[in-house]
This record gives C-alpha cells, sequence and structure tokens, in this order.
C-alpha cells in the first residue's frame, strides 16, 4: 500500500501541472494576419489608421477602407458600394469621415454612410479630384488642411468650401508628408518634401525651416511634445525641434546610417518610433542621457514587416501598426509579472521546485540541480555555493523539493528521494539529517513541507509519513498510518503541513488531519466517509488560512476546499468560485484577501471586491509554464512567486487590477431580410419597418475596452422579451422574427471584467408598421365611408319615400283622371243624342205596335247600360266583358239603323278572354266612330269586323275595320253638321292609353288606316290599337 501511494505521489509531482505562458517584454506585439473579404482586412498594405467619436477604428489600405469595432474586421459599404482604391489618410471632422486617396478626396458622412468625392475649380486651376492625397490634418479652429503632392488646400467645416494655400516663397510645388496645428503659436505646422513649413492662416505668413541649407531634406512625420519642442521624423533620422530657436538636434537610435523615420507617436513616457525598413524603436523621453537609454531592441522579430507605414494610439492605449506587410497591436505591459526561464546568458533555468524568500529582494530557488539564490530588482541569479563564497556547491547533484529558512538564518532543504538537509548561511556548512540524527527513514524520503513547531522543534511531512525533530537533544519521532489505529496519520504521503494555535494541520493524501500533542491523536476529516480509499476524493494539496479564521485547502479534482475550524466541516467552493478546475495545487491571499490558485486551467485569480475570476494565464501571455505544487510562496511584501518546470513567475499583485470601465456599446449592424441599414445608429434612435419587412437582426460591440473577450452583452426587446437576455463575445446579436406591428424599445448594455453592468443602457426603437387595413388611419377612413354610405342610404331612403309618395301622388291623379276619362268615355256612350237616339227608335216601335222588336231593343239597351255603369268603376275589365259590352252596343246600332250593317267579333283561338284583363271601354270609341262617321251613311250593306290578335305573352293587337264612307267623306258630312254633332271618344281614349302609359311603363299604339278600293275610292277605315294586356 505505502508503494502504492508512493507512486500515485510522485506521479503527481511530476505530471500533475499547471499550464500557462508568459512574455517578460515592456511591450507586447500582436501580429494580426488578414483575412481577404472574411470579415479581414481587405488587403496587407495599410497606409493609415484613426478612431472616431462613435469609437470604431478606421483602416485605409491599399484596396480601400475597413473598420475594426474590436471584434473583427469589416470593409467598408458607403451609400455607393465599396471603396476600391489605395487610401493614404484618414482623418475625422465632426461627423465626417475625410479620406485621401490617390484620385483625390472624398468625404463620408458617417450617420448616413453618403460618400462625396471633391471637385474643386478655382483660378489657379487646381483641384482635389485627381490630386494624390498624402495627410488631411485634424480639425482646428473650423480649418482641415489637406496635404497633396502638389501643394496645400484648407476646407472650411461651416460654410464647407475649399480654397488652395499659394506659398509664395515656395516657387516649385512640394509634397506634404504631415500636418499638425500648433496650439501655443496658433499655426499649422507642415512636414514636406522641402522642410518643415510653418503657415500662419490667419496672418497669411509662411516661414521655412530646412535640415539641410543646400539640400533637400524631406520631414516625413511631425510631433509636438511640450512648449517649443517637436520631435520630427526625417529621411536621415529622428530630430528635436526647438520652435523659438528655429534649430534642429538630432537623435541617434543606431550606431551606423540613422534610419527613414516615418511615424512618431507618445505613449505613457515613450516615444514609438516607426522607420522604413529598420522595424519599431522606443525612446525614454524622461531619461537624462538620451543616447544612453535609447532601447536598441528593433521588434523585427515579431512585427509583420519592418517598414512601418503608421502608428496610432487608440483609447485603450493599445498601439496599433501599420506596415507594408499587414498590421499589428503593441500593447503596454505594466510589468505585473515577471517570467524567468534563464539564469545566466543561454543557460536555461532549470525546473523550480520550490521558492523560499531571504530577504526581500533575495531569494532562495530549489531546482533539479541544488539551490540558487535570485535578486528580484536586478533579475540575477547566484549558485549557492557562490553566494556565500564557498568553493563548492551544496547539494548540486540533488533535486530540491522544500526549502525553509528559519530565524536562526539556517536554511532546511527537502530533496526529492535523497531525504531532508541542513544548511548553515553562518558557518557555511551543510548537514545531512539523517545521518546527524540517525533517521534512517528519511534517508530515501521525498520531503513535501517543513514547518516550526513548540520550543526547538521542527515538523517535517514527506511520502513516509511525519517526522518530529527536536534540534536540542537531535531526537526525532515518526507518524506514520496505522490501518488497525483509526487516529493514527491517514496516509502516509503528507503534502503539506500548518501549525496554528497549538494544532498541526496535515494535508494527506487521504484527508486532512489535526493533531494535538496534549493527546497525540490524529483526527481525520474526508470529503466523503463512503470512499475513504478513494485517493482522488481526498487527496489534498497545499493548506492556508485567511483572515476569516478557515483553512483554503488545494485539492486533486474538487478544486479550492474551505474546512471551517470552528464546526470542523469541509465546504467545497469549486461552484462559488467558478474556477472551473478541479486541480488546485495551491492558494495563496495577497493583501486584499483576493485568492491566487495555481490550477489545471492556469493561474488563476479570485478578485473579491468584484467577485471576479481572472485568467492570469489569458491576461499576462504566459507562454510555455507548468507549475508544480510546493513552488508558490509569498514574500514579505507581497511578491507571488510560482516555479514550475520551465522557470518560474513573480507576480506584483498590486498591479494586477480588475479593469473597472463600464463599456460602451454600439450598435455594428441592423439588417432586415430587405437591407441592411448602412446608416450610423446612435443612443435613442427610431427605425421604421414596414408590415413585410417584420424581422432584423442586430449586432453590437463594446468599443472602450481592451479586454473584450471578458465583455458580456444583455439586451431586452421590452413588451416581446420577457428578462434579459445574456450574450458574450461570441454570439454579439439579437435576432427577432415575424414581429406583429407596434412599437418595441430594444435596451442594451454589458458588463467588463468587473461584472457591472454598465447602468447607460442604449436604447433604440424600432417600430414596425401595421398593414394598410390594420392602421388607425384606415379605420378612420372606414368609418367615415361606412358613415357616409349610410348618410348615403338614408338620404337615398328618404329620397326614395319622397320619390314613392310623389308617384303614388301622380299614379293618383293619374287613376283619378282615368277614371274621369273612363266616366267621359262613359258619358259618350249615353250622351243626351245618343240617348234620344235610342229612346226615339224604342218609341217608334212602341207607335207601329212592334211590341216584340221595342222589348228586344229596351232589354238590350238595359243591358248595355248595366254594364257601362259596372265597368265604369272598374280599371280592368276582361275582354270578355270589354267585347260582351262592344257587342251588345252594335246589336242596338244596328237594330235602330235597319239591320243596314252587319259585324262580327274575331279572337285567335290561343287567347282566353275570360282571363285577359284589359282597360274598360278601350275599344269602344273606336268602333263607335266606325258606325257613327263611317257606317250610317254609307248607302248599301254595311260591315264591321273587330279582331283580336296576340302578339306576345303581354300584348294584343285590336283591329276595328270598316266598309264606310271614309274618314275623309266622314269630315266633310261632319262640318256639315257640326253644330250638331261633336265626337271626342278618340282622343279621351288616346289620353287614357299615355295616362297607363306613363304609370305602367306600357308600351302602345293607335294606327289609323283608310282603305281604298281598285279605283281609289274610299272602301273604310282601318284601326289597329297595341294595347298591354294581364293575364
Amino acid at each position: 500500500m505505502n508503494k502504492l501511494l508512493n507512486i500515485i505521489a510522485l506521479t503527481l509531482l511530476m505530471t500533475q501541472i499547471l499550464h500557462a505562458s508568459g512574455q517578460g517584454h515592456e511591450y507586447r506585439v500582436n501580429g494580426l494576419r488578414p483575412k481577404i473579404y472574411d470579415n479581414g482586412l481587405n488587403s496587407n498594405f495599410v497606409y493609415s489608421i484613426i478612431q472616431d467619436d462613435y469609437g470604431l477604428l478606421w483602416f485605409g489600405t491599399l484596396n480601400g477602407l475597413n473598420t475594426f469595432d474590436k471584434h473583427v474586421f469589416n470593409e467598408y459599404l458607403t451609400s455607393s458600394g465599396y471603396m476600391k482604391c489605395k487610401i493614404n489618410c484618414l482623418s475625422v471632422a465632426r461627423d465626417s469621415l475625410f479620406v485621401g486617396t490617390d484620385n483625390g478626396l472624398s468625404i463620408i458622412d458617417l450617420n448616413t454612410s453618403a460618400i462625396t468625392n471633391v471637385y474643386c475649380d478655382n483660378a489657379w486651376g487646381l483641384s482635389m479630384m485627381g490630386e494624390i492625397i498624402t495627410k488631411i490634418s485634424s480639425p482646428n479652429n473650423g480649418l482641415v488642411l489637406f496635404g497633396t503632392n502638389k501643394g496645400v488646400f484648407s476646407y472650411d467645416l461651416v460654410s464647407k468650401m475649399f480654397e488652395p494655400i499659394m506659398f509664395n516663397e515656395l516657387q516649385n510645388y512640394f509634397s506634404v508628408n504631415d500636418i499638425i496645428f500648433n496650439d501655443i503659436d496658433s499655426v499649422w505646422m507642415i512636414a514636406s518634401n522641402k522642410g518643415l513649413i510653418v503657415y500662419d492662416d490667419i496672418n497669411n505668413d509662411v516661414e521655412c525651416y530646412t535640415l539641410n541649407d543646400t539640400l533637400d531634406i524631406a520631414i516625413n512625420t511631425i510631433l509636438h511634445y511640450d512648449g517649443n519642442t517637436f520631435f520630427v521624423g526625417t529621411d536621415i533620422g529622428l530630430y528635436e525641434f526647438d520652435y523659438k530657436c528655429g534649430t534642429y538636434d538630432n537623435i541617434s537610435l543606431v550606431a551606423e546610417r540613422e534610419p527613414v523615420i516615418t511615424k512618431i507617436i507618445i505613449v505613457d513616457n515613450d516615444l514609438l518610433i516607426g522607420t522604413k525598413g529598420n522595424g519599431l524603436f522606443k525612446y525614454n523621453l524622461h531619461a537624462l542621457d538620451k543616447e544612453d537609454i535609447v532601447d536598441k531592441n528593433v521588434y523585427e522579430n515579431i512585427l509583420s514587416d519592418n517598414f512601418i507605414i503608421d502608428l496610432y494610439c487608440d483609447n485603450c492605449g493599445v498601439v496599433w501598426i501599420a506596415t507594408s506587410g499587414g498590421l499589428g497591436t503593441l500593447s503596454v505591459d505594466n510589468k505585473a509579472v515577471s517570467i524567468h526561464k534563464y539564469y545566466s546568458q543561454g543557460t536555461k533555468l532549470q525546473p523550480v521546485w520550490c521558492i523560499e524568500e531571504i530577504a526581500d529582494p533575495k531569494y532562495f530557488i530549489g531546482t533539479d540541480v541544488g539551490v540558487l539564490v535570485f535578486d528580484r530588482i536586478n533579475g540575477s541569479f547566484t549558485l549557492l555555493g557562490d553566494y556565500f563564497g564557498m568553493d563548492y556547491q551544496p547539494l548540486q547533484s540533488y533535486r530540491m523539493s522544500t526549502l525553509f529558512f528559519d530565524e536562526n538564518r539556517y536554511l532546511w532543504i527537502g530533496t526529492c528521494d535523497n531525504g531532508l538537509y541542513c544548511f548553515d548561511t553562518n558557518r557555511k556548512k551543510c548537514f545531512n539529517i539523517t545521518e546527524d540524527f540517525n533517521v534512517k527513514e528519511l534517508a530515501d524520503a521525498t520531503v513535501y513541507e517543513i514547518v516550526r513547531g513548540v520550543g526547538n522543534t521542527l515538523w517535517v511531512a514527506s511520502n513516509k509519513g511525519i517526522f518530529l525533530l527536536n534540534l536540542d537533544n537531535k531526537t526525532v519521532k515518526s507518524y506514520v498510518h496505522d490501518p488497525s489505529d483509526s487516529f493514527s496519520l491517514p496516509s502516509n504521503i503528507v503534502m503539506d503541513l500548518l501549525w496554528d494555535n497549538g494544532v498541526l494541520y496535515i494535508s494527506t493524501s487521504d484527508g486532512l488531519s489535526l493533531y494535538s500533542p496534549g493527546n497525540d491523536k490524529f483526527i481525520t476529516y474526508r470529503l466523503e466517509e463512503t470512499q475513504e480509499h478513494d485517493m482522488a476524493t481526498n487527496f489534498l494539496f497545499k493548506i492556508s488560512k485567511r483572515s476569516d479564521g478557515n483553512l483554503y485547502i488545494g485539492s486533486y479534482i474538487n478544486g479550492i476546499i474551505v474546512f471551517d475550524i470552528e464546526n470542523k466541516q469541509f465546504v467545497l467552493q469549486n461552484d462559488s468560485l467558478e474556477l472551473n478546475a478541479p486541480l488546485v495545487f495551491s492558494i495563496i491571499f495577497d493583501e486584499d484577501n483576493n485568492v491566487w490558485a495555481n490550477t489545471n486551467n492556469g493561474m488563476i485569480r479570485y478578485d473579491m471586491e468584484y467577485g471576479v475570476i481572472m485568467n492570469m494565464s489569458d491576461n499576462i501571455d504566459f507562454k510555455g509554464t507548468e507549475f508544480v505544487p510546493n513552488a508558490a510562496e509569498q514574500s514579505s511584501n507581497g511578491y507571488i512567486f510560482y516555479g514550475g518546470i520551465n522557470g518560474f513567475n513573480v507576480f506584483n499583485p498590486f498591479k494586477v487590477k480588475v479593469d473597472a470601465t463600464n463599456p460602451e456599446v454600439i450598435i455594428t449592424d441592423f439588417a432586415t431580410k430587405k437591407k441592411n441599414y448602412i446608416s450610423r445608429i446612435h443612443n435613442g434612435d427610431t427605425i421604421t419597418l414596414p408590415d413585410i419587412n417584420n424581422s432584423f437582426n442586430v449586432s453590437f460591440a463594446a468599443i472602450n475596452i481592451d479586454k473584450v473577450n471578458t465583455v458580456k452583452y444583455k439586451f431586452k426587446l421590452v413588451d416581446y422579451d420577457k428578462d434579459w437576455v445574456v450574450r458574450d463575445v461570441k454570439k454579439r446579436y439579437a435576432e427577432y422574427k415575424e414581429l406583429p406591428a407596434g412599437t418595441y424599445t430594444f435596451l442594451l448594455t454589458a458588463s467588463g471584467e468587473s461584472k457591472q453592468w454598465n447602468s447607460e443602457v442604449f436604447k433604440l426603437v424600432v417600430q414596425i408598421l401595421p398593414q394598410w387595413h390594420s392602421t388607425i388611419w384606415f379605420r378612420i377612413d372606414v368609418v367615415l365611408i361606412i358613415l357616409v354610405l349610410f348618410l348615403l342610404i338614408v338620404f337615398y331612403r328618404k329620397e326614395k319615400i319622397r320619390q314613392r309618395i310623389m308617384y303614388q301622388q301622380e299614379l293618383d291623379n293619374l287613376e283619378k283622371m282615368i277614371k274621369k276619362l273612363t266616366f267621359k268615355s262613359l258619358q259618350l256612350q249615353i250622351n243626351p243624342h245618343s240617348l234620344f237616339n235610342i229612346l226615339n227608335s224604342i218609341q217608334s216601335y212602341i207607335l207601329a205596335n212592334d211590341t216584340k222588336s221595342a222589348s228586344i231593343y229596351l232589354s238590350g239597351f238595359a243591358k248595355l247600360m248595366r254594364r257601362l255603369l259596372t265597368v265604369s268603376h272598374e280599371q280592368l275589365v276582361t275582354l270578355f266583358e270589354e267585347l260582351e259590352s262592344i257587342r251588345l252596343y252594335l246589336e242596338l246600332e244596328s237594330m235602330r239603323m235597319k239591320n243596314r250593317f252587319t259585324f262580327s267579333i274575331e279572337v285567335d283561338d290561343d287567347i282566353d278572354i275570360r282571363d285577359v284583363d284589359v282597360m274598360p271601354l278601350l275599344l269602344q270609341p273606336f268602333v263607335e266612330n266606325a258606325v257613327i262617321h263611317g257606317l250610317a251613311h254609307k248607302e248599301g250593306p254595311g260591315f264591321l269586323k273587330i279582331e283580336i290578335h296576340r302578339v306576345n305573352k303581354s300584348k294584343l293587337l285590336c283591329v276595328i275595320e270598316d266598309n264606310g264612307i271614309g274618314r275623309k267623306k266622314a269630315a266633310e258630312l261632319n262640318n256639315m253638321f257640326l253644330k250638331r254633332h261633336r265626337s271626342y271618344g278618340i282622343e279621351i281614349t288616346k289620353q287614357r292609353l299615355e295616362l297607363m302609359k306613363t304609370i305602367n311603363d306600357e308600351d302602345y299604339f293607335v294606327n289609323i288606316i283608310d282603305l281604298y278600293d281598285d279605283d281609289g275610292n274610299a272602301a273604310g277605315t282601318r284601326v289597329e290599337v297595341m294595347i298591354n294586356i294581364v293575364e
């Protein structure tokens, strides 16, 4: 069993290590390789960099314009499309981006993405269009200056007018390389191929300062440092220019030929100098001797190219390096950690297994080949023997496992498989404790920890149990695991010891034991009693006591374990600390009580103020460091040391702070199914979408924070999302599909490393219009239309009622007229003259004693009168009744006229005269007229024929034809007897028919035809009457 435990312990020490990485330069350079048209730069050649007020970075390249939102590069799309040209320079003024190209100047409205290509005619024949724009200044006093390969132009931001600036002192055209404004003297400083030009735009004065009176030496860049001091980069190196004196002083960067300087910027106290072909230099501005502090390190091994075209420091302090081979970033290191992998020039540092403070800044470093002494200030290493002036190196062939430097200046050295040693730094002598104390068990033991006990005693933890050394009498007491004794040590593999308040706390491979010398018993506590033989569950490492009085212990598979001393129980902390690291070797608390732990997932720092986990492996760029269990040490002044396979690291906890910056968010893209909105979206803006475009995506980014990977976003669409939606940097978008019509407010905020959500919430109002038939105006229109229709219907109804009343009144009047005419027609049948004739005929029969004829005549007359009186009250009578009245009348007239005429009445067989209704007394006037005017005066027998024919279902044609004297002869006779007789029957009948046509919309006609014989003599009259019938 003991052999198995030893194997496990050694395996853990050698193979269970924590990975992290580091870089010890004061600056870190990260190469960003472009990705053509794949959310990356569209060209390796980057010429200009600028950041706008919105926080977006802009990059001008050989193939156009790119933006960067701290996450991805995008080729910029203007309202007119992509800019496919070489971009030399960029400048932001108000809401406009000025873009200088080989083809002239373009101005982009950052709010709308509208682009304007500038053309300017002038009296000198110059124009901006077609000129190579080499430099654009930052705005000042409402002016922006543009440098070209032929001179300078000015642009007024208010009037938006361009003007060329004519320098009479410069007879030839000159090319402009850089332009800045000198705020102190209120003049423009222009770097050109002719030297440095100072331009006073108020007084229109020009001065030129050249490096050489005879040669044109180009000044490529200029930087205002302080007062009258400027730094200028030229074709022959770096110079300091004193504007007051007008003098140049050279600052030598290299011993050989000075490089061509392309760009200069200031970052903190350093001047960063870009060159053409010689990479990047750093020059410290606060050093007294400028020549001695020039950093000779040219970053040629880590830059994408040594031809530096532009340098730019963004709002997060990151320096962007534009080169002819790509883009890089340069971040200033805050020196929170120093990485030590070499102890002498070219000699790699052996694995560091343990570290012990002598007195800051001196430290003992235990390695594979003995002990070194490290100076934290100058980073130097000295072999232990050399440090103490010895002529040999103690224990140089042994692997160190732990160190303990006591108050008597004894260095106690635990080794791997070679027991315990003591080095007396005063006498400069090393002792083998195995021999001096006659402890054979320690001879081949691996010692993990040494702590001071009561009095002059030491507790020693090893893979063979615990040893208590009495230094006064050189006696040793050992404690080992006894399976038969539950109060013995739970395991012989003891990883750490902590002596506190008379109690020895012991971490083993099988739980935590508490030992009190008074009762001489080991009380063991395990995480799970049911798995007491599972070594992984209860394998514990380093013990640390925190200010809250509890023990924090690293474990093999349970992360950080807290042991509550008062209640004597374990509390698992992995979930609450969110370490996501089951293997924790050691735990150290800095002065702010923050937790430092080396784990299998990297070096982790838990910030107690913000409750934030920081993986130092990510934040400080460790490279290739592998940590080991016992190599953790906290110095007296707070420095934290962690050793590993490839050396060791020194952390300064005071410089490791949580970035409390509140991330400011922007909307980088708003897209729907139909279009992408290229216009810039500001906080509080409103976007209106049609009803058919009711799905959209919103992309966003945080633009004022460097550690973008720590940013989390949360958003909510008010009245749609129930809760806030939280996203990390991998999902920087919100997607909404097929939203109903309405007005929505999209809320967006972010948190950084501090995990504190920014209280300033970005608001975007999205209005989705309803379908046309769902709008309030449509509904109002519908209501109005319905109201109008209702009013029209009411008006129509009222009008119809009025018309109906009027029609009824008119109808009543017509009916009255018809009745009146009918009555008149009746009167014509029984007028006094007719009655006289009839009565006279009856009298003549009586006087002639022809009682039979008189009786027949009188009976017929009575029937006729009765029938006429009956039909006079009816509007319609049957055709049978009408024809019967005519037959009675004709019989009476024939008797009166001594049977001088005969008559016939013929009806078509398809006409049922008893089922057809006609107007009463309609044909009688025509019949009467034929008898009185046609047959009464005829010499010889007369004949009257009445025919009824069906024209169609609703019309009858009535024909009345006689062989009388004709209308002409009758008229002559009528004129002779006018005073005696006037006939109105036919006219009255026509009037009746006209009235019926008006009332019933009936169609009729009366056609009177004169008949003639072959000789042209009158042969009678034919009357045709078309009437409507009702069946």
